[in-house]
C-alpha cells in the first residue's frame, strides 16, 4: 500500500453514493489513488478534470457524480477505468429538458 500521503488529493468524491470521482490531476495506467476509505488503481490514462470509476457500473445503470445521477454506463465499467463519453450516455439533455419545462410553467 502507497503512503496516505501520496495519494492525498489525486481525486475528488464528495458524495459517499459516488461510482465515479474527479481527476484533480492526470493519472497514468496504474497510478494508485485514496477514494471513499479505498486505495484503487487506474485501469488506463485519466486526464484531469475527467472521471474515474471509483466502482463496477453495470450497463445501463446510472453513473453518480457528486450524489446525482449524470448518465447511464454504456457498458460494464469497472473501478478504475477513464469514465467519459465512450462509455457513458449522458443524461444533460434530459436535465435541460426537464428545466425548460420547469421555466415554462
Amino acid at each position: 500500500m502507497s503512503s496516505p500521503n501520496s495519494l492525498l488529493r489525486r481525486v475528488l468524491s464528495l458524495e459517499s453514493r459516488d461510482n465515479v470521482s474527479t481527476a484533480l490531476e492526470a493519472l497514468a495506467t496504474g497510478d494508485r489513488f485514496a477514494v471513499q476509505g479505498r486505495e484503487l488503481a487506474a485501469r488506463e490514462a485519466v486526464p484531469m478534470g475527467h472521471k474515474v470509476a471509483v466502482a463496477g457500473i453495470a450497463a445501463g445503470q446510472p453513473v453518480m457524480k457528486f450524489g446525482e445521477p449524470i448518465g447511464l454506463a454504456r457498458c460494464d465499467i469497472e473501478p478504475g477505468d477513464h469514465v467519459h463519453v465512450h462509455n457513458v450516455e449522458s443524461l444533460f439533455t434530459d436535465w435541460l429538458a426537464a428545466r425548460a419545462g420547469a421555466t415554462q410553467s
